[in-house]
């Protein structure tokens, strides 16, 4: 790894630099809450945040300057919620909620393509926006047993990509300098206005289990694809995506010691917000950025077990699995290539196909045991995880990998504070957290931690 003289010049980074972070973050959070009467209370949550973020990443984790990429960003988001809710009634209770943010982004990236392309980008631009929501929420028992769930929220929000300008990074004789823009400084918005439910039942089946059902309409924002875009094309707005939400489920203590939760879920998508790619020209081909999906749905189930057979002992266990279908998409096939003399677009029905950018397959578990010695109680936990292999861009495919971690506690009976030595990734596994590509010929993955160890105090006063 390591940069090139002239990238690292442009950047103000060091030949010899690591892949590394540089990040700072100040703010503030104010939260009030105000009884009125017994039964109602209204509360106010102001916040304010400042982040800035100066980061080297090397995606091909190689000497070869394919991927490498540095960041130098600024973002501010205040946010300002009133909320009214009633406690305490023995039949209905509800919340009203008032939530206004916004946000400002200032971002400039460089990436270095040079030993693919022969050159390199700069990309500086603003974002901004804002939003309005009003939210109401209410909860009504029926009978003893059976309770009533209904949710509304409206939400209006602005984006706004101001001066995007991407330029070239040249490369002559090892000298790294800045080109002209590749389009002349372009601005893109997107306004949108969402409404957003949930509608739920909830039954107390026995003391000891409660059966659930619940629909819901979510909202996920829209926005612009600004890292590499080198043409204006790309900063085309994606459109807020949809999702229709079904899930049935159960919670449910077995005896005192073993308890059995259990869920499925079918969610139905409409504009899915999905990394692809548009085409340009003939001459530049197919490059990369977000599109909206018509229809697409993923469904599947998920079960967490927790035992303690003995005293001090918890033993817990979780499963999942989900699928997931393309049911209206037809779209750029970006592992085709059609090419006489030019590049030219090939378009692929992938309606019926299946979603492979998401595991399939979640599996984990913990187990800890704690007991107790003169005057002190001494913990030991372990945790594991499966994480399935997931499809990737040109190909690509992130493998399947195992995880565990291990914490060791001591706590005074009486008294507070605590310490612990914990590790994470104990057994220093290899692995990616995803793996795909920027260009067809310039594999990039982001590596997972290796072993980490520490220790953690903790005191209350």
């Amino acid at each position: 790894m390591g940069l090139t003289p002239g990238f690292a010049n442009l950047t103000g980074l060091s030949v010899k630099d690591k892949p590394h972070r540089d990040n700072d973050n100040t703010g503030f959070a104010l939260t009030g809450t105000f009884d009125l009467d017994d039964h109602l209370s209204i509360t106010s949550i102001t916040s304010s945040d400042h982040f800035r973020r100066r980061e080297y990443i090397d995606w091909d984790a190689s000497v070869i300057p394919q991927s490498d990429e540095y960041f130098d960003s600024q973002v501010e988001v205040f946010s300002q919620e009133l909320r009214l809710a009633s406690h305490d009634n023995e039949r209905f209770n509800w919340q009203t909620d008032l939530y206004f943010a916004k946000d400002r982004l200032d971002e400039e990236f460089y990436s270095d393509f040079s030993a693919n392309l022969g050159y390199g980008t700069y990309t500086s631009y603003q974002q901004r926006s804002q939003t309005w929501g009003l939210f109401a929420q209410g909860d009504y028992r029926l009978t003893d047993d059976l309770k009533l769930i209904v949710g509304l929220r409206q939400e209006q929000e602005k984006r706004e990509l101001d001066d995007f300008s991407t330029r070239r990074i040249l490369v002559n004789n090892g000298a790294y300098s800045l080109g002209a823009s590749t389009f002349p400084a372009a601005d893109s918005d997107l306004d949108s206005n969402s409404t957003s439910w949930k509608l739920g039942l909830e039954y107390q089946l026995t003391p000891s289990t409660l059966l659930y059902s619940t629909v819901s309409r979510g909202i996920k924002s829209g926005g612009f694809t600004a890292y590499n875009s080198s043409y204006v094309e790309q900063i085309a707005p994606v459109k807020p995506e949809k999702l229709l939400a079904y899930e049935v489920g159960f919670k449910s203590d077995l005896s005192d010691t073993l308890r059995l939760n259990a869920a499925a879920f079918y969610y139905d998508y409409r504009d899915q917000q999905y990394q692809s790619q548009v085409w340009i020209s003939q001459q530049v081909g197919n490059v990369g950025r977000l599109v909206n999906i018509p229809k697409s749905k993923i469904y599947g189930y998920e079960l967490e077990l927790q035992w303690q057979p003995l005293a001090g002992l918890t033993i817990g266990q979780y499963f999942g699995t989900k699928k997931g279908k393309y049911i209206d998409y037809q779209g750029l096939n970006s592992t085709a290539t059609r090419a006489v003399g030019f590049a030219y677009p090939v378009y692929t029905d992938f309606s019926g196909s299946s979603l492979t950018n998401f595991p399939e397959t979640s599996y984990g578990g913990q187990v800890e045991y704690a007991w107790e010695i003169p005057g002190f109680v001494l913990s030991a936990q372990s945790d594991y995880s499966y994480h399935d292999s997931i499809a990737g861009s040109n190909g690509t495919t992130t493998e399947a990998y195992w995880l565990a971690n291990a914490r060791l506690g001591l706590t005074p009976v009486n008294g507070n504070w605590s310490v612990a030595l914990w590790a994470r990734n104990l057994f220093d596994k290899k692995y990616d957290l995803y793996h795909g590509s920027f260009l067809s010929n310039a594999q990039m993955a982001t590596p997972g931690d290796p072993r980490t160890v520490g220790v953690q105090a903790s005191y209350k006063f």
